[in-house]
């Protein structure tokens, strides 16, 4: 699969989740509240990829 591709798949699903969790958490906690924890979202993010792109890179080494 092409770079711009994964690049592209990998920032949209980024996007939607983030954007997801936060328009869900506005009526639950209110804006500012939604907004300050879309940080601790966007650190999740993150962090899923780094271990997604460990795991990979494992499996390859791995994989027959």
């Amino acid at each position: 699969m092409d770079w711009e591709k994964q690049f592209l798949g990998l920032a949209l699903a980024s996007l939607s989740m983030i954007s997801i969790y936060l328009l869900c958490s506005i009526p639950m906690y209110g804006l500012g509240a939604s907004i300050a924890g879309a940080w601790g979202n966007i650190l999740q993010n993150f962090f899923g990829m780094f271990v997604g792109y460990t795991l990979s890179l494992a499996y390859r080494r791995v994989k027959p």
